[in-house]
């Protein structure tokens, strides 16, 4: 089944869009108090929190993604854009993530 829609921003043009299903991509979860997390290039979406302590043997310390410096209690959700000239999202890239033992929690759908 395909929707359309007037677009606010394109004079007169119609857009398609095809509904998503579940063979669109995945869902994937995770938490880790170690090393290093690389989520893929071409997500969807992402969450990614700093924990920081949360059980023994955790870090109440900073972690880093993409080499930016996140302190305990950060919580991100990070958005592909959608280009209505490609009427395509523009995915995202990869995202590494070192925990240096504070416990991150992650999701990404891609």
């Amino acid at each position: 089944m395909i929707n359309s829609f007037k677009s606010p921003v394109l004079t007169g043009a119609t857009v398609n869009i095809t509904p998503a299903t579940d063979t669109e991509g995945t869902l994937v979860t995770g938490e880790t108090n170690t090393g290093t997390t690389t989520i893929p290039a071409g997500a969807l979406w992402v969450k990614i929190e700093n924990a920081g302590l949360v059980v023994s043997g955790d870090s109440p310390g900073s972690i880093t993604v993409n080499g930016a410096t996140w302190t305990p209690g950060r919580n991100e959700q990070i958005y592909a854009i959608y280009d209505p000239a490609e009427n395509d999202y523009i995915h995202l890239p990869e995202i590494i993530i070192v925990t240096s033992g504070a416990r991150v929690r992650y999701s990404y759908f891609g």
